[in-house]
């Protein structure tokens, strides 16, 4: 039981390096990865296939890379195709393997995916079966080019982001996907994107230059400036300007921006930009302790607001003996003003404050020091069998988006023999109790799952939380359990054929747990016999609750925690509740 559990422990933690490798090209050798200490099972089972080109021509792809991933068993393998685009991987035990490729300029993809960067349908091989007719697609990358200009229309070098907007807690947000600098013609490419709609931003960085138009002086005028003294009139300089994150064709926000739809293959040229010009502003205050003394010790600091700017930086400034600070050269924009005592990550003490710059300068504020909060909570087990000892684990504990900004970061320590645990340095904001609990490479982590957190009498588990010095809870008890749950099921068609062209996904009946990234929603496709299971033991837990279980043809990444889509399967998912412990079993078919 040890061996099988280690096994399975290691292929999950194997399986999302390996997506990441497929998808790069980044995995070379052949071969066959074995845990050091524990020998890989071995079989008569087979599976052979070929790797084609996704587009109309359907070319053998040779030299491409193969890899796969046992699904119980922790089996991998690497492997390339010969000259004719075919692969075989032998002496298989029994089990559901994922098979994917990958070979540039082509984007990776899994064997059974309909679309790039889509879940595949799992490979079933029975004990001696011999699998013959895997095949896998790969699509033809995209690109984008274009020219980036400045304010006076000369091709200039910087910056070039290419980004999505993604789902992120419910909240639309920009993630960058790649960044790429001009050329000394202010060229830019960027290849390998998958389809979809991008939009592109150019980012020059620094203030421009003053462009004071020349005149002539006056011959007074010029002796002075040969004595070294100059008129105030040939000094004067425009107002300070900085060049401003500019969107594609030619805006400063993201939300007037024109987005770049590619289809697989598209190379687009074309997108050029020209950077904009804003007026900057100042931002100056001093900071006080709480008895209300200067702060000479601290340090502050105006970040962009997480997930509300297209290029995120930080300006920071030392405060003086007299507590006074200033920040010059600010873009418009929303910021968060921080003030640290003690330097960052272990701040002593923080003050912070929202401020949204429009181009005019914010003077006389007032930062006044507290200190950061600390919770404490225990560590305790649910166990049908015995508990480990609590020395050592760590309670998961995020912040999430909307939640903290600054420099200074919660601190989560280690519960100690007792099963108490202190989390210190925590700033006001969103955060989580919530997620796969994590012992390291050995049986606990198949064996052991988060079950509840109790935050003074109220369930928190998995729930997005405010905490500020008012609201901050008192007495947490987080416990673990040995019981684990999963669904399962086959998909089907009217006529009884499996069905696994499509995603199954199981989400929470309560709205409240509808956040990226909950271990309480999960998707999967089913195997080539249409077999499905979601939760189980390992980091995909799936907690006790009430839930829908529902099918849908196809899933962008991360889509599945898109509130609006979890509320458009309502209407024909099926409800179910899992006990603790309980392996649900349900059937679907597809009408």
């Amino acid at each position: 039981m040890s061996r099988q559990l280690l096994r399975r422990l290691a292929a999950c933690a194997l399986v999302s390096l390996l997506t990441t490798a497929v998808a790069m090209g980044q995995v070379r050798d052949g071969g066959a990865a074995t845990s050091p200490t524990i020998a890989a099972p071995t079989g008569t089972g087979s599976i052979a296939g070929v790797v084609v080109s996704g587009d109309s021509a359907s070319r053998p792809m040779r030299l491409a890379t193969v890899v796969l991933i046992g699904a119980t068993t922790g089996v991998l393998k690497v492997t390339s195709t010969d000259r004719d685009g075919k692969f075989v991987f032998g002496s298989l035990p029994a089990d559901r393997y994922t098979v994917g490729a990958s070979r540039p300029p082509y984007l990776g993809a899994v064997a059974g995916a309909r679309r790039p960067a889509r879940p595949g349908s799992p490979v079933v091989v029975a004990a001696g079966q011999k699998v013959t007719d895997t095949i896998i697609r790969l699509p033809p990358a995209a690109a984008i080019s274009g020219v980036v200009v400045d304010e006076l229309g000369q091709p200039c070098s910087c910056l070039v982001g290419v980004q999505q907007r993604k789902l992120q807690n419910g909240v639309r947000v920009l993630v960058n996907v790649a960044t790429i600098v001009t050329d000394e013609r202010g060229r830019y490419r960027q290849s390998g994107l998958g389809p979809g709609e991008y939009l592109v931003m150019a980012h020059r960085s620094g203030l421009v230059p003053a462009m004071t138009p020349p005149r002539t002086l006056a011959s007074g005028e010029f002796e002075a400036a040969l004595q070294g003294s100059y008129p105030q009139s040939a000094t004067a300089t425009a107002a300070p300007a900085r060049y401003a994150p500019t969107f594609y064709p030619g805006t400063s926000r993201s939300s007037d921006a024109t987005g770049v739809l590619l289809a697989p293959g598209d190379d687009r040229t074309g997108i050029d930009i020209q950077v904009q010009v804003v007026s900057t502003s100042r931002v100056e205050g001093v900071v006080m302790t709480a008895d209300g003394q200067p702060a000479s010790n601290a340090s502050v600091s105006l970040l962009t607001v997480a997930d509300q700017t297209p290029l995120p930086f930080a300006l920071g400034a030392r405060v003086g003996n007299d507590g006074r600070f200033l920040i010059g050269n600010v873009a418009p924009g929303p910021y968060t003003l921080t003030a640290l005592s003690g330097g960052a990550p272990q701040a002593a003490q923080y003050a912070t404050l929202a401020l949204d710059m429009t181009g005019i300068d914010a003077l006389g504020i007032q930062l006044t020091l507290r200190p950061p909060m600390t919770l404490s909570g225990r560590l305790v087990f649910d166990a049908t069998t015995s508990s480990p000892s609590t020395a050592g684990l760590i309670v998961p504990f995020k912040g999430i988006a909307g939640g903290p900004t600054g420099a200074a970061q919660a601190s989560v320590g280690a519960a100690d023999a007792s099963g108490a645990f202190t989390i210190k340095q925590i700033m006001p904001g969103r955060y989580v109790f919530g997620g796969a609990m994590y012992f390291g490479a050995n049986t606990n982590s198949v064996t052991w799952t988060l079950q509840s957190v109790i935050a003074d009498g109220k369930d928190i588990t998995d729930r997005a939380i405010d905490i500020t010095p008012e609201s901050l809870p008192k007495d947490v008890v987080v416990t673990l359990s040995d019981k684990w749950q999963s669904v399962s099921g086959k998909l089907a068609q009217a006529n009884g054929a499996p069905a696994n062209d499509y995603t199954v996904i199981v989400f929470p009946a309560d709205k409240a747990y509808w956040v990226t990234g909950s271990r309480r929603i999960l998707a999967a496709r089913p195997d080539s016999q249409g077999q499905f299971i979601l939760g189980g033991q390992g980091m995909v837990s799936l907690p006790p609750g009430d839930y829908l279980l529902a099918t849908v043809t196809e899933l962008d990444r991360d889509e599945q925690f898109d509130p609006a889509l979890l509320a458009s399967l309502i209407p024909a998912a099926v409800p179910l509740s899992l006990q603790p412990g309980e392996r649900k079993v349900q059937d679907l078919v597809i009408r």
